[in-house]
């Protein structure tokens, strides 16, 4: 069986990001909601994609930061 990872978010953003811009990209992303959002930016860990491959947690990865935000995984 091959290796799985998660992906969090945890309401980092990646240096020189503006949280209003991050949220906006966010939303987009995710296609996400006010009430998602606020849990997103809340602080805590928040599991955005569970058990998927390397491949796809890459892409996750990249989009994330893409966005401006710094994911977990």
């Amino acid at each position: 069986m091959s290796e799985t990872y998660n992906i969090y978010f945890a309401g980092e953003l990646l240096p020189g990001h503006d949280e209003d811009e991050v949220r906006a990209r966010l939303a987009k992303l995710f296609n996400a909601n006010d009430a998602t959002l606020e849990k997103l930016f809340s602080g805590k860990r928040q599991l955005i994609k569970r058990d998927c491959d390397k491949a796809t947690a890459l892409k996750y990865k990249q989009a994330i930061e893409k966005a401006g935000a710094k994911p977990l995984i």
